[in-house]
């Protein structure tokens, strides 16, 4: 459900990111309890079945699949400006400050892919996958593309500057993050407690802990790209509200 709610709310953030439903799955053995898995649809294929070209960041800049977790966070966005164009490149940034509202720490370089088609040369950001909270799971705090060995550090204003990204589209981002992934979360885990199911509860309190906090450091940073503002805080869309399911 974690990795649902901040995919669901990076589409509602204006982010590229893979469509993706929750499904009910029974654990082996035990017919009577269910837990909630996540389909995400695929975005390498055509819609005639063919396969499109996608490659993660790592093989785009010749590392082995092993190295994924060797580039820091700017490191990432340099290469990338070698193979992205500008427009790109802001989508890339776009992502990974959200990926740090959302306190994703493992973001890493097979974590990120490009596309492109037969007749154009250029490559695109791949839809976003495997967002998720590995702060509200209490993963480890140092996983991928550390800041000073600090996965969960905000973007600086050397990395905003080198993304191409406009600060409009960040306080756009921070804003829309800070109120629609509580309500999401809380839509998407009330559903889902329900008997036979497992869910942990607690996650609600935690991701909307995780996200106000990381929103509020940004704002106190001393670079003047975020302020909060309430023109941004638009009323909710309706995809917060279930359905969130296959086959229901």
């Amino acid at each position: 459900e974690t990795e649902f709610i901040c995919m669901r709310t990076a589409k509602l953030c204006g982010l590229r990111a893979a469509e993706c439903f929750l499904f009910e799955s029974p654990i082996q053995g035990r017919r009577d309890i269910c837990v909630m898995d996540l389909a995400v649809l695929r975005f390498d294929r055509h819609d005639d079945g063919t396969a499109r070209e996608v490659v993660d960041f790592a093989a785009l800049m010749g590392l082995d699949p092993g190295l994924k977790y060797s580039m820091s966070r700017s490191d990432m966005l340099a290469q990338a400006g070698n193979f992205l164009v500008p427009a790109e490149l802001a989508r890339l940034t776009e992502a990974l400050f959200f990926g740090t509202l959302v306190g994703n720490g493992d973001m890493h370089l097979k974590n990120f892919s490009a596309m492109r088609e037969p007749e154009d040369d250029a490559w695109r950001l791949a839809p976003l996958y495997d967002m998720l909270s590995t702060e509200a799971l209490r993963y480890e705090a140092c996983l991928g593309l550390p800041l000073n060995r600090n996965a969960y550090a905000l973007l600086t204003s050397d990395e905003i500057q080198m993304g191409c990204v406009s600060p409009e589209i960040l306080e756009k981002i921070a804003a829309r993050a800070e109120m629609l992934l509580p309500k999401l979360a809380r839509a998407v885990l009330t559903d889902s407690e329900r008997p036979g199911f497992h869910t942990a509860h607690s996650l609600i309190k935690r991701m909307e802990s995780v996200v106000r906090r990381h929103v509020l450091e940004a704002r106190r940073q001393p670079i003047p790209f975020l302020q909060e503002r309430e023109d941004i805080a638009e009323a909710a869309p309706d995809d917060i509200e279930p359905p969130f399911y296959l086959d229901r």
